[in-house]
């Protein structure tokens, strides 16, 4: 008689731990489906975020280009102004004389 209430109390500790093992199994496994999840969505907002970066720097980039090349359009314009100026100032000295 003794025998079947160690046995069964044995059974049902055996039975609890089986049991809490098992919650404890598939919490791990949902906390380990989340944190993939979580994982997954911050590399997909940073491939957004690199990628909104990557714009911006293309349109400074442009916008830098134009710049130069307004700048460099200006220039000539100047070289041209002051080479007409000077072409000018000699028509005149010239016809003095």
């Amino acid at each position: 008689m003794m025998f079947m209430e160690t046995s069964g109390s044995i059974i049902g500790e055996i039975a609890e731990k089986v049991t809490t093992i098992t919650v404890l199994g598939i919490f791990l496994n949902y906390f380990m489906k989340e944190l993939k999840s979580l994982q997954s969505l911050r590399e997909q907002d940073k491939k957004e975020s690199d990628k909104k970066f990557e714009q911006i720097f293309n349109r400074q980039y442009e916008i830098e280009r134009q710049n130069i090349e307004a700048i460099s359009r200006q220039s000539d314009t100047n070289l041209r102004l002051t080479e007409a100026i000077n072409n000018l100032s000699e028509r005149i000295e010239n016809m003095r004389d």
